[in-house]
């Protein structure tokens, strides 16, 4: 089964989210909304009604059931899409309707998707990862050709994944990140061999789930972030031993769930952030913990997991406070309880949102 870009929302309508969302952690050029550029190390409501929300670096944006997109925070390159370089320390609305947000990780940049299919990217351009064929940037979001069900940015890159499944990779290749066989960069779209249902994109590498259940990555390895226990790059998709039911990545870091609930991580474990008790690297899938889980989110070297009973558990970096434990500079490399019980969560680079139930 193709994602569908209408998925999370449906899923979305039918928890408790509207006005109960929180934030928390960095908040550098005021990317958490709150009117100010305070970090905060416990959750905090953000005022509003909201369906999603994404977290980068330095900004995000959120999503209204309505369609209407917000962002806030630095917009050096334009990232904000409100056609200017001034940051926001306050959700500010960006022109038109919206269904679905960028995933993965974003520097300087932004896709996201209207109810046509139709996507748009704005931000920063270094190597053409905006594909609109130059290395030219945009304040405001600008039409990629093609129908399209997802999109993935990267620190370098893009992907997308059109309406008959087919991905399309472009920007900086320098590590095989495009996962086209080679290490040329593309300033516009260019489609990897196969069919794919979810991709998303980390720091110089991607990883990408099939219909079937298995799950590829692609280009930089130096951190065992690939899962493929070693350090070797690959400039094609590889795949990772197993069957899949979702997965999570940022940067060097991916958390998984197999089919059966187990939660599974590889990659860094600077800062505790595969949660595993320790700050070792994994260059193979390794269990975490014992329970079952329902999702998982990773972030910029801190992660987190949700259970069925809408538990939130928390481990890693917590720099700014981002684990949302009244503490900051203590990480944790164990999986710790927030308080509360918790439906969609979104992770960034030190910083976390979560709809409190």
């Amino acid at each position: 089964m193709l994602f569908d870009r209408l998925t999370f929302n449906s899923q979305a309508a039918g928890q408790n989210l509207g006005p109960n969302l929180f934030v928390w952690g960095a908040n550098g050029g005021g990317r958490l909304g709150l009117g100010d550029t305070i970090s905060r190390s416990s959750p905090v409501q953000l005022a509003g009604t909201w369906l999603q929300a994404v977290h980068a670096s330095q900004y995000s944006f959120f999503l209204k059931p309505g369609g209407s997109l917000w962002a806030c925070g630095n917009n050096n390159a334009g990232q904000l899409g409100l056609s200017d370089t001034i940051s926001r320390s306050s959700p500010t609305q960006i022109a038109g309707t919206w269904v679905d947000l960028v995933h993965g990780t974003a520097t300087a940049s932004m896709a996201a998707i209207r109810a046509d299919g139709s996507l748009w990217t704005w931000g920063y351009n270094t190597s053409g990862k905006l594909g609109l064929g130059d290395t030219l940037r945009r304040s405001s979001p600008t039409q990629v050709p093609g129908t399209w069900l997802q999109a993935a940015t990267g620190d370098s890159t893009f992907m997308g994944i059109k309406s008959n499944g087919s991905l399309w990779t472009c920007g900086l290749g320098s590590h095989g990140q495009n996962g086209i066989a080679t290490t040329d960069s593309h300033s516009s779209p260019v489609q990897v061999v196969g069919t794919w249902s979810f991709a998303s994109s980390g720091r110089e590498n991607i990883t990408l789930l099939r219909p079937d259940g298995t799950l590829w990555t692609s280009g930089y390895n130096g951190q065992g972030n690939l899962g493929l226990g070693n350090t070797v790059w690959r400039s094609s998709p590889a795949q990772v031993a197993g069957t899949w039911n979702s997965f999570s990545r940022k940067n060097f870091i991916t958390t998984a769930l197999r089919h059966d609930g187990t939660l599974w991580g590889w990659g860094s474990g600077a800062s505790g952030g595969l949660g595993l008790g320790d700050t070792t690297l994994r260059s193979s899938p390794v269990q975490l913990g014992a329970g079952v889980w329902a999702r998982t989110f990773a972030g910029n070297y801190f992660g987190a997991a949700r259970t069925a009973a809408s538990e939130l558990f928390v481990w890693g970096l917590n720099n700014y406070g981002q684990l949302g434990l009244g503490d900051s500079g203590v990480n944790r490399s164990s999986p710790v309880q927030l308080v509360g019980t918790w439906s969609l969560v979104s992770t960034g680079i030190g910083s976390m949102s979560g709809f409190k139930m």
